[in-house]
């Protein structure tokens, strides 16, 4: 996919990558499955940011970052029937932030973008 004007601008030393939305747990929040998502990989997640976790190494799941700290991680999906995930003490390294996302489309234009 090309990279969109808007979004053409990306931090020095900080690597941008477009990802799917594997599951339906963002749906309420108006990313269905399918959908693709800007993310800054390694850039810091914050608190509120809605962002890319990777779990166990293989699980990777769309989430917004309720609290980043050394010794606790706590994610929540957009529908309230799924529990928010929390991971603390040895569990914490179980997951992986990759980094926020900075822009979200249900549907990205195709070929070439001209200048």
């Amino acid at each position: 996919y090309p990279l969109p004007l808007e979004d053409a601008t990306v931090p020095r030393g900080v690597q941008a990558i477009f990802l799917p939305v594997s599951d339906a747990s963002m749906a309420l929040a108006g990313l269905s499955v399918g959908a693709m998502v800007l993310v800054h990989a390694n850039d810091k997640v914050c608190t509120g940011d809605l962002c890319v976790a990777v779990i166990d190494g293989s699980r990777q799941v769309l989430r917004r970052c309720i609290k980043n700290q050394p010794d606790i991680v706590t994610l929540q999906a957009a529908d309230a029937a799924i529990p928010d995930e929390v991971f603390t003490g040895s569990d914490r390294a179980r997951i992986h932030l990759v980094g926020p996302c900075v822009a979200t489309y249900q549907s990205l234009p195709r070929g070439n973008r001209t200048s």
